[in-house]
């Protein structure tokens, strides 16, 4: 249960990104909630991200 409590903490709350690390995953959602939008840059860090680049998808 405390896996899933922690995974859920990293990832933004508003476009579902997951993200390594908690700060992360704070910074997109500040991000999120204030410009309505992603940020670019935060959002090449998440998890869907990378596994895009490595899956060469």
């Amino acid at each position: 249960m405390k896996k899933a409590q922690e995974h859920e903490n990293r990832q933004c709350s508003i476009c579902g990104l997951h993200y390594k690390d908690k700060e992360l995953a704070e910074e997109c959602h500040a991000w999120c909630s204030t410009h309505k939008s992603c940020n670019l840059k935060i959002a090449t860090q998440s998890l869907e991200a990378q596994k895009r680049r490595f899956d060469g998808n």
